[in-house]
């Protein structure tokens, strides 16, 4: 996972938006519930028919559980965009309980929408001359998560328009698994005897990491930069057959999960061991595994080197130190690993055939050298390592 987060932390870029506030508006009543509290402040409450106001918005995690796939828009209405620093959308992969997203705009009434005088409307076509038009398109939030939209209602002249921001969520799943001390130790038998498998297997492996920014300060324009640079590497491995272990110079134990040891899993079953759930499905000649962690968060000057307590046991971490991070330094960082999985196939003599890891990780935190700061940049990177086994 290193090569990807390396090449991108070093090439973001960002620009700092001011806003004062005064108001505050939430979810209004009536609207679905949410874990979620919407602020939307502004710099005044009223402006001439040709003003321009700003506007922030806040959206925060109020419960005591995850939100997942968090989105907030800006929907096109009564009120226009405009300026080159202005964002209107903001994602976040998941919400931990009291994390925030936002982002910060400007805007005059939408001559197309409100009704105005000629004069009026020329008026505001100089205006926005002045700054650069953000038009509101289709950012693929509409894909069946719950929604719920806050109001802020202000005067322009005689006339009062709302701007309207829609906030996407999925609340975080409750599943009831099996015996997780009882599936955790099966697996732990069965993977870890993989690692000191002497018989002939043929081991195809998809590996990788694929990345997504999900928050940058600064505008469409460097947020559609800094994408440009993000890199994957999930691509086929070459695919192997190993005898007694051995393939040329590669061992088995080093092809597979946690290359770093001879075991795959170190997963207590009986004791604290992070799992969220965990299935054990018979079929009519294997058993499957899935096994779910909770998310685990390591924070400070090494977090995306640190080994996190419980994901480290059972799937590859990062492990980026800050020579790899140059020119740049790393403050206020956390990595959070959430959603991660095993799912695992063993056949009727418990060898396994197939495998697939999933390790997701939002890396959140400011880099810094000494000409610029890149302030509160999230990204989320995915690990998939996919293995079939063949005997």
């Amino acid at each position: 996972m290193k090569k990807v987060f390396t090449s991108l932390l070093g090439l973001l870029l960002t620009v700092t938006l001011m806003v004062s506030a005064l108001t505050v508006s939430c979810f209004a009543a009536g609207e679905p519930q949410t874990s979620l509290a919407v602020d939307v402040t502004t710099n005044r409450n009223s402006f001439p028919t040709l003003g321009v106001a700003t506007f922030k918005v806040k959206v925060t995690n109020i419960s005591q559980k995850v939100v997942v796939t968090v989105g907030a828009e800006l929907l096109g209405g009564q009120l226009a965009p405009l300026g080159s620093n202005s964002v209107i959308t903001a994602e976040s992969a998941f919400l931990l309980p009291g994390e925030s997203i936002g982002f910060t705009f400007k805007a005059t009434m939408n001559k197309e929408v409100v009704a105005l005088n000629e004069l009026q409307r020329l008026g505001l076509n100089f205006v926005r001359l002045w700054y650069k038009n953000i038009p509101v398109v289709d950012n693929s939030f509409d894909d069946g998560r719950i929604h719920a939209d806050t109001s802020k209602s202000l005067r322009f002249g005689s006339c009062v328009v709302s701007a309207v921001i829609r906030v996407w969520y999925a609340d975080e799943e409750t599943i009831v698994g099996d015996d997780i001390p009882e599936v955790v130790a099966f697996y732990n038998e069965r993977a870890n005897a993989m690692k000191t498998y002497t018989s002939n297997v043929t081991v195809t492996k998809r590996a990788g990491t694929t990345s997504k920014i999900y928050y940058i300060d600064g505008g469409a324009d460097v947020r559609h930069y800094a994408e440009n640079f993000l890199r994957s590497d999930y691509r086929p491995e070459p695919t192997l057959t190993f005898v007694n272990g051995l393939s040329g110079a590669k061992t088995l134990a080093e092809y597979l999960p946690r290359r770093f040891s001879n075991l795959m899993s170190e997963l207590n079953p009986s004791e604290a061991n992070g799992v969220k759930y965990a299935t054990l499905t018979p079929g009519s000649d294997s058993n499957t595994v899935t096994i779910v962690m909770n998310y685990d968060i390591t924070s400070g000057p090494t977090a995306l080197a640190d080994k996190p307590a419980y994901i480290s046991l059972c799937m590859d971490t990062l492990n980026l130190h800050p020579e790899d991070l140059r020119p740049f330094t790393l403050e206020n960082a956390t990595a959070t690993y959430y959603g991660c999985k095993i799912e695992a196939v063993f056949d009727s003599r418990d060898r396994l055939t197939k495998l697939d890891i999933t390790t997701p990780v939002r890396i959140r935190g400011d880099l810094k050298n000494k000409f610029i700061r890149l302030k509160d940049t999230e990204i989320l990177g995915t690990y998939n390592g996919n293995y079939t086994f063949a005997y």
